[in-house]
């Protein structure tokens, strides 16, 4: 199942909803939702989000996220935005007559308790997924998930969470020679 004639993008001034919406915008009819900048307001982290309109979309493709940190209150504004906000925006996307929901997560989601990178994006990601599929499943609507690992943009705005591949590229751009080294067995 394809893109449909109109698209709702749920996140789109994050870098990846941004890039979505700038290809999509030239072969369907795309409309926003989030913070700032949208056609709609709508925040994932509002214990009472709620995004109405009259307007039907095919489908909804769901960008934003929380990345969480190291606190209580970061896991529970994680949790908040990644899984109630999912799940909001599953029931808003139904209630539009959407009959695609995309689901653009992390391959974070993969991640299990004990694991060096396990943290509450990886869990909040993983339950977004669970209550996604689940809503997608008892109302009747297609769902993918997609699992992005390293992202790189060329304004920068993703170097901060992906220090070691703008490194890589910062190197290879300038000719520099650069070691990857380290403890860990790479086939674990």
């Amino acid at each position: 199942m394809g893109y449909g004639a109109n698209t709702l993008i749920i996140g789109s001034t994050s870098v990846i909803g941004s890039a979505i919406q700038l290809e999509l915008q030239t072969i369907v009819r795309v409309k926003t939702a989030g913070r700032r900048n949208a056609d709609y307001f709508f925040d994932l982290a509002e214990p009472r989000a709620q995004l109405s309109t009259n307007e039907q979309f095919d489908t909804a493709i769901l960008v934003a996220a929380d990345f969480g940190g190291p606190t209580e209150a970061d896991l529970i504004r994680a949790t908040q935005t990644n899984v109630v906000g999912s799940l909001t925006a599953c029931q808003f996307a139904a209630n539009a007559g959407a009959e695609h929901v995309i689901l653009i997560s992390s391959v974070s989601a993969s991640y299990e308790i004990g694991d060096a990178y396990f943290n509450a994006y990886s869990l909040t990601k993983r339950l977004s997924e669970d209550v996604t599929k689940f809503y997608c499943q008892q109302k009747g609507i297609a769902l993918t998930i997609v699992r992005p690992t390293q992202i790189y943009d060329s304004d920068e705005r993703c170097r901060t969470k992906q220090r070691l591949l703008y490194t890589i590229v910062d190197c290879a751009r300038d000719g520099r020679d650069f070691t990857i080294s380290g403890t860990a067995d790479p086939l674990e």
